[in-house]
This record gives C-alpha cells, sequence and structure tokens, in this order.
C-alpha cells in the first residue's frame, strides 16, 4: 500500500485493475473468426478435367513432362503417366499395366472469391520413359525423340521407323510416383480448369507450386550405350516454385529438377 493511500482507496484501486485483467483475459479467450475451411473434390473429377487436349504423345491425352536441370551433363525429359492416361488407354486396348491412381483434392476459398486447389495423386505403375532432351528445341520432343529407357504406350505416328511400343508387345517401364499440384481456380466448387492446357494460365487460374516424386524400374535402351533391354532404374525428383516469387525468378521456377538414370544395382 503506498503512502498516503487509505484502505478503501487501495481495496478499489486493486478491484479497478482485477476488472481490467478480467476483460483483457476475455478478450485473449475471445474464439477468433473461424478460418474458411478446406473442402474436398474427388480425384475422379479432376482427372476428368484434364488432359482434354491429344497434341504430344497421340493417341494419349496430354500430361506434362519434366526435364532435368543445367547442372547435368547430359539433358534428358521423362514422362511419367501420373494422371494414369496411358495405363487407361493401353486397358481399354486389351494391355493392362497395372496402373492405379488415388489421392486427394482439396479447395479453399481465397479473399478475392477465387478458390485455391490442393491436388495429391500416388500413381501405382505409372508408364515412364526417357528421352535425351534439348530445352532449347521448339520440337515436341516426348513424342518424337528415340529413347535412352522405356517405350511408350503406342505409335505417335512420329518416332523412329521400327520402334517398338507396349500396345503391341514392348515389355513397360514403371513407376511407382508422387504428383503435388496447387493452382488457383475461379470459385470454390467451379468447373475445374485443363490444367494441362498451357494457354489458360493467367490472372484467374495461376499456378502456385507443383512436385512429382517417380521411383522406375525397366529396359534401358541402347541409346543409352548399353545393351538394349539392359535392367535400369530411374529417379525423378522435381520441384517448382510456381507462384511469382524471388525464388521463382533466381531459379527459374524449379529449384530442384533431378532424373537420374542408371543400370540397376550401379
Amino acid at each position: 500500500m503506498n503512502e498516503g493511500m487509505d484502505r478503501r482507496e487501495f481495496l478499489r484501486s486493486v478491484g479497478a485493475a482485477a476488472v481490467g485483467a478480467s476483460i483483457a483475459g476475455a478478450a485473449l479467450l475471445k474464439p477468433e473468426p473461424a478460418r474458411a475451411t478446406a473442402r474436398k473434390r474427388t480425384v475422379e473429377e479432376f482427372l476428368s478435367s484434364i488432359g482434354l487436349t491429344v497434341v504430344w504423345v497421340p493417341p494419349i491425352r496430354d500430361f506434362w513432362g519434366w526435364f532435368n536441370g543445367v547442372q547435368f551433363a547430359t539433358r534428358v525429359g521423362a514422362s511419367v503417366d501420373y494422371c494414369g492416361f496411358a495405363g487407361a488407354y493401353l486397358k481399354a486396348n486389351g494391355v493392362d499395366i497395372g496402373t492405379t491412381v488415388d489421392g486427394l483434392v482439396t479447395e479453399r476459398p481465397l479473399a478475392d472469391g477465387r478458390a485455391l486447389v490442393h491436388v495429391e495423386l500416388h500413381t501405382i505403375n505409372a508408364l515412364t520413359w526417357i528421352i535425351p532432351f534439348d530445352p532449347n528445341s521448339a520440337e515436341n520432343q516426348f513424342g518424337k525423340n528415340p529413347l535412352l529407357f522405356g517405350y511408350r504406350a503406342a505409335p505417335t505416328g512420329w518416332e523412329p521407323a521400327g520402334e517398338p511400343d507396349v500396345l503391341n508387345g514392348a515389355s513397360p517401364a514403371l513407376a511407382e510416383s508422387h504428383f503435388l499440384f496447387e493452382f488457383t481456380n475461379s470459385g470454390m466448387g467451379d468447373p475445374f480448369p485443363d490444367v494441362n492446357d498451357w494457354s489458360i494460365w493467367g490472372d484467374v487460374y495461376q499456378q502456385v507450386k507443383s512436385s512429382i516424386r517417380a521411383n522406375a524400374v525397366g529396359p534401358l535402351r541402347a541409346l543409352w550405350g548399353v545393351p538394349d533391354g539392359t535392367p535400369g532404374r530411374c529417379v525423378v525428383s522435381q520441384t517448382g516454385l510456381l507462384k511469382p516469387s524471388p525464388a521463382a525468378k533466381k531459379w527459374d521456377a524449379f529449384p530442384a529438377e533431378m532424373i537420374d538414370l542408371k543400370v540397376t544395382g550401379r
């Protein structure tokens, strides 16, 4: 008790402090407004909305390809059927390589009325093939170039003469893959855009991030410098920071671009 303060004044001051503390405590305990919650969409809905064009590796619906970074002496490109499109085509034509796709798709509202869509796909027995790749070429290399590893699903009409394919009996290279992709959609519950169509990307539909991890086993090809059919393994690891950011500019959007191809056991 301070000198000059009588007992009643002291009790009043203590009571006021207690009331103030109670009010402050109540404010601290008051629940925040509920954050916008994510809701689920189906993998089937997502897959049926994408790959509506057949441009790059006909007759298979379009999906993304990947290539390795400048730090690798040998530049290669990888096609990994993370959407299951090649597997579905082969099965419909009497060749079942056991491709299955599951995962999850969620969306949550953004402040501007759009939705952020999060996609994860887990694919078993994803058909995989590797090609030599020139990042400076405008050619459709994934459908045309000779192969270093694996086989394409079916004749594209562009492949080198006599090139085998899985539809006609070639032994496939198959991967287990984990694909992640985030993008902005026009709104909650709106139809998904065909994210494999590069022409859609702009102010409304924006890629945010993407990654794939795949581990494939199958036949190496003679172009790799080994006898054709030598058992091989390929690991694909790609991470893209696609939303405009200092990191995206610094690393050309992909800080990790690894495709590692080798003879099994080495």
